[in-house]
């Protein structure tokens, strides 16, 4: 979905367990929705830098070589403004690098294409634990420095595929995780940037 106002553009995108927004926009800003799968495959054709055109029902999308017209896809996008505006009550500020090397160690304790693969953090004031496991008794732990403002522990799961994707999309290293409770999607956010991953459920 794009929000667009002159030259003001927001890109919101969502699947079942992952919220993705880029840039800004004003309230009354204009509304296109574009076919998701069609998005995914120009992102591996087009250059990094494109330019974007909007006329009526046709979207033109051109980098220095290539231009495609796509047209708009009718209907209203999903309402995530009470999702992405929700303020989170606890905050943990951390190196991403730091979190994504444990992660990637994690996903090795699962398969590739296992949707039920599922990291723990136990999160202290100064200290966050993530704890994988996988079916046959093996494990791991590994402690990582944060600085949060959780006065005691506060334990919470993900499936480690879909938080590397959101913090691979982010170029900032010092990051602030946003959190409400162990149900509420995690917030990652930025002046121009939000990521959201919806939580599993951990033993």
């Amino acid at each position: 979905c794009v929000h667009c106002k002159g030259n003001e553009w927001k890109l919101t995108t969502l699947d079942g367990y992952r919220i993705s927004s880029r840039g800004s926009a004003p309230e009354d800003a204009n509304e296109i929705l574009l076919p998701g799968h069609t998005m995914i495959l120009l992102e591996s054709v087009l250059e990094t830098n494109v330019h974007l055109e909007i006329k009526d029902e046709v979207v033109c999308i051109k980098d220095t070589l290539t231009e495609v017209r796509l047209r708009t896809v009718a209907g209203k996008y999903f309402d995530t403004k009470s999702i992405l505006n929700k303020p989170a009550e606890h905050y943990v500020k951390l190196k991403k690098t730091d979190l994504v090397d444990v992660l990637e160690l994690a996903c090795v304790f699962s398969k590739p294409n296992d949707q039920n693969r599922a990291v723990r953090l136990d999160i202290n004031a100064d200290t966050m634990t993530v704890i994988a496991k996988d079916k046959v008794a093996n494990d791991m732990n590994s402690i990582i420095q944060v600085e949060s403002d959780f006065d005691k522990p506060f334990s919470i799961g993900f499936n480690p595929s879909y938080l590397l994707d959101a913090l691979k999309s982010i170029q900032e290293d010092e990051i602030r995780l946003g959190i409400i409770n162990h149900i509420t999607p995690l917030s990652i956010k930025g002046e121009s940037y939000m990521e959201m991953v919806l939580p599993v459920k951990i033993q």
